[in-house]
C-alpha cells in the first residue's frame, strides 16, 4: 500500500516532486536536537519499548509473587454440587497479554491504511523530495519495491506512534507496579516523537493522530474499570 500511495503521489506531481513541505511547529522546535548522524536513535528507542513489554511477558511466564498491578484473572472450580467456587486470582497471562497489544495494533493499523490512502502530504523528509524523488511506475515496481525506512506515502497517521503507544499501554495497563519498566517506557515513548520530529520523518498532526487511534481500540479495560461506577450510578437512580 505505502509503494501504492508513492505511485499515486508520482502521478498527481510528476516528475518535479512534491511541493514544499508544510510548515510545522513541532518539526521547528526539535530541529537540531539530535545530530544528523543519530538517526539510530529512532529505532533505539522503539527497540527499548519492546525489550519492557518482552520483559513483562517473560516476567508473568518465569516469575511468581511478583507485585505487578493491574488486572487479574480470577481461577475458578467446579465442585461436584455444580457450584462454582474461586480459588485464587494470579496476573493476566502473557499470552492473552500479547493477543490483546496484537489485537489493539491490527485495528489501529486498518485505521491508519485507510487514512493515508485518502489523505496524500508532501513528505518532510529530504529522500522524498529531488534529486532523490523516485515514485514507483510499473506495476511490479509497486508490488515488488520494499522499502521499509524510505517510504514516502505513509504519513498521516504515524506507523511508529502506532506501535509504540500500543506497547506502551500494555506495560502501563499490565504491570503499574514496575516502575523502573514504566518509566523506561514512558521515557522511550517520548524519545520516539521528539526523534520523529527532529528528523522529519513525520508532521506532528501524524503523531498527534496516531497517539489516540491505539489508545481509543483499548476501550474494553477502560469500560470494565467504569462499571462499578455505573452500576452505583444505577442503584441510586433506582431507589430514587
Amino acid at each position: 500500500m505505502h509503494n501504492f500511495v508513492y505511485y499515486l503521489e508520482g502521478e498527481i506531481w510528476g516528475e518535479a516532486g512534491p511541493p514544499p513541505p508544510l510548515k510545522d511547529l513541532g518539526i521547528m522546535l526539535f530541529a537540531g536536537v539530535f545530530p544528523p548522524s543519530a538517526q539510530w536513535v529512532v529505532n533505539l528507542s522503539l527497540y527499548l519499548l519492546v525489550g519492557m513489554v518482552l520483559t513483562l511477558c517473560l516476567g508473568r511466564l518465569l516469575l511468581n509473587n511478583v507485585p505487578w498491578g493491574g488486572p487479574q484473572t480470577m481461577l475458578v472450580q467446579e465442585r461436584e454440587d455444580w457450584e462454582e467456587v474461586k480459588t485464587c486470582s494470579i496476573p493476566v497471562p502473557f499470552v492473552y497479554l500479547c493477543k490483546r497489544a496484537c489485537q489493539v495494533l491490527s485495528i489501529a493499523l486498518v485505521l491508519r491504511v485507510f487514512s493515508y490512502m485518502l489523505t496524500l502530504e508532501p513528505n518532510p523528509a529530504p529522500y522524498c523530495h529531488p534529486p532523490y524523488w523516485d515514485p514507483p511506475n510499473t506495476v511490479g515496481e509497486i508490488m515488488g519495491r520494499v522499502e521499509i525506512t524510505g517510504s514516502c506515502g505513509d504519513l498521516l497517521f504515524s506507523s511508529h506512534t502506532l506501535h509504540s503507544i500500543v506497547m506502551l499501554l500494555t506495560v502501563l495497563r499490565h504491570a503499574p507496579r514496575l516502575y523502573i519498566v514504566c518509566g523506561i517506557s514512558v521515557c522511550s515513548m517520548i524519545l520516539v516523537i521528539m526523534a520523529l520530529l527532529a528528523f522529519k520523518n513525520h508532521y506532528s498532526h501524524d503523531i498527534v493522530t496516531g497517539e489516540p487511534a491505539s489508545a481509543l481500540s483499548f476501550p474494553a479495560p477502560l469500560f470494565s474499570s467504569l462499571l462499578p461506577f455505573f452500576r452505583v450510578s444505577y442503584s441510586v437512580v433506582e431507589r430514587v
